[in-house]
């Protein structure tokens, strides 16, 4: 919790992150000032602004009244985050693509950070719900553009050749330039949601998150991204089999996740050539063609689009993202830093897992491991998740959820 004598002067830098949260999910496609070798969005330079605030509040404890105790049970994930920076920065000597590499570079620097922040500054659980309500009103204004786009099939943030072939099937993508990003954050807004009904007073606001979670759902049908509409099922699933039968409904879930990757792989090495499922796989091939090569060190971060566009050595029909992001950490990153991530997010789960409530579908650990098992699958439908600006900050919040002292408090 930030210690402070007086609590209306705490309370500013509550606001602020709220305000950021409301600006996260809007990346510099949809307002931004270009600065030639930078796009500055509105989240972007509410962050930069946050981190010399933050500096400040470090280096004058005494005269800002903010008293800063990093906490034990964070120290794994900055350890891990700083080591992944580290060899972001390191990899600037061998990277092909600097422009790449510099947006890869600051997206992790911005997950640092916000881990940090987090970690430092011990938010009640009241304001971390109140962070998560920010993301879903985020994911709200959002959704009404994307509702927009399906009615009218207008597009004020595509260019217009791409706006043209969307607007053909109505798809919805608001300021997330395609399908799968949206409808990943969309996926966040539908746990955020949840979360906050879990936590929430008021029969009003309950009403209001149960709208928006039906919304975010029938909006992901719109966007036709399987991949999503899969991992939004499998993890109100795993939420329903956890809550009696907890071993049980692990074991499901794991296999069942199996089952449906082996499925997904066999129908795109059976689907014709050129098709989505089986560019998907040749990406992923050439990956693991790029590890081999760098001797399962990585490439570099934001080196991926290079080395398919002159490293290829399968159908890929020019796309060049990897469309995978686990498999972008590994081919990115290298094995290590991959197994470390893994680890993370498994540790994670686990915190949740550990800690939730068998009798209630509404318990919060019981949602945050249901996001976490249906993040999994969807964070590979995106072409990249490096530049969603919105997952370096929730991921960050998740972890201090699972940390926090008044969950663990709760529970016992």
């Amino acid at each position: 919790m930030l210690s402070r004598t007086n609590t209306s002067r705490k309370s500013w830098i509550v606001v602020y992150v709220f305000i950021m949260l409301l600006t996260c999910t809007f990346g510099a496609s949809a307002f931004s000032i270009s600065l030639g070798f930078f796009e500055l969005s509105v989240f972007r330079a509410l962050f930069l602004f946050l981190g010399c605030i933050y500096l400040l509040l470090l280096i004058f404890p005494e005269k800002s009244g903010f008293y800063f105790k990093l906490r034990s049970d964070f120290s794994f994930y900055i350890l891990f985050w700083i080591l992944w920076a580290v060899y972001a920065f390191a990899s600037f000597f061998w990277s092909k693509d600097i422009g790449s590499w510099f947006v890869s570079f600051f997206y992790i620097c911005v997950g640092l950070f916000f881990l940090l922040f987090f970690s430092t500054a011990r938010f009640k659980l009241e304001y971390l719900i109140l962070f998560f309500a920010a993301f879903n009103l985020s994911c709200f204004f959002q959704s009404i553009i994307g509702w927009f786009e399906v009615f009218t099939g207008t597009y004020f943030f595509l260019p217009k050749d791409r706006a043209i072939s969307y607007a053909m099937a109505r798809y919805p993508v608001a300021t997330l330039w395609n399908t799968n990003n949206f409808a990943t954050m969309l996926l966040a807004g539908v746990y955020s949601s949840l979360i906050c009904i879990c936590k929430s007073k008021h029969f009003v606001s309950k009403v209001f998150y149960f709208v928006c979670i039906i919304e975010y759902s029938v909006l992901t049908i719109f966007t036709s991204s399987r991949a999503n509409l899969l991992s939004l099922a499998v993890g109100v699933v795993f939420c329903f089999l956890i809550r009696k039968h907890k071993r049980f409904g692990l074991v499901i879930s794991i296999t069942g996740g199996a089952v449906l990757i082996l499925m997904i792989v066999m129908h795109a090495m059976t689907s014709t050539a050129g098709g989505s499922d089986n560019i998907r796989i040749n990406l992923i091939l050439d990956g693991f063609d790029f590890l081999v090569a760098t001797y399962f060190m990585g490439i570099g971060a934001g080196q991926a689009e290079w080395w398919l566009r002159h490293r290829s050595s399968h159908a890929i029909y020019d796309i060049y993202n990897l469309h995978n992001w686990w498999v972008e950490i590994l081919v990115c990153y290298g094995v290590i830093i991959f197994a470390l991530y893994a680890f993370m997010y498994i540790k994670t789960f686990f915190i949740f897992f550990r800690k939730h409530n068998r009798n209630s579908f509404f318990d919060l650990n019981n949602i945050c491991c249901g996001f976490l098992v249906a993040f999994a699958f969807s964070c590979m439908s995106s072409s990249s998740m490096v530049t969603c600006e919105w997952m370096w900050v929730f991921l960050p919040l998740m972890i201090a959820l699972a940390n926090s002292e008044d969950v663990k408090e709760v529970v016992k």
